[in-house]
């Protein structure tokens, strides 16, 4: 599913991305690849240390914890260190596509974790396949975040 959310991405950045931003045509293929690689290993990374709730918040309509601004910061970063180390982007039109990209794609995935209760998790889980992270597998893990 992440899949299919990076394609929605690029359809709604792409274009922007290049005449606005400056990002080269011919990167944009393998921005979004390094966008989705970045995207899925920051959450999971994040869900395995017990940040579920964080993930959660970070891809829900409500206001942002300062966990869930972290996330969203490292996901900003550690785009910008992919771009310039995988793709040879400068650090300035790294950051400035980074910044662009982020804000779109958490409404992307937003927009499908909204589409069950706050508290189910299986969107999530279906877009970043998170289901054995971090030990017992996601349900366990909603099961012990919610009780």
């Amino acid at each position: 599913m992440l899949d299919t959310i990076l394609r929605s991405l690029a359809s709604e950045t792409g274009q922007d991305l290049v005449s606005k931003i400056g990002v080269p045509t011919e990167k944009l293929d393998d921005l979004f690849k390094v966008t989705g690689e970045v995207a899925q290993d920051e959450i999971t990374n994040q869900v395995s240390k017990g940040g579920l709730d964080t993930v959660m918040n970070l891809f829900s309509n409500g206001a942002n914890s300062n966990f869930a601004d972290g996330l969203q910061n490292n996901l900003v970063n550690n785009l910008v260190s992919g771009f310039i180390s995988k793709l040879g982007l400068s650090p300035e039109l790294s950051q400035k596509a980074a910044t662009f990209i982020v804000p779109t794609l958490i409404g992307l995935i937003t927009k499908e974790n909204e589409k069950t209760p706050s508290n189910d998790a299986s969107p999530l889980n279906s877009i970043f396949s998170l289901g054995d992270k971090g030990g017992g597998g996601l349900g366990d893990m909603v099961k012990g975040f919610f009780n």
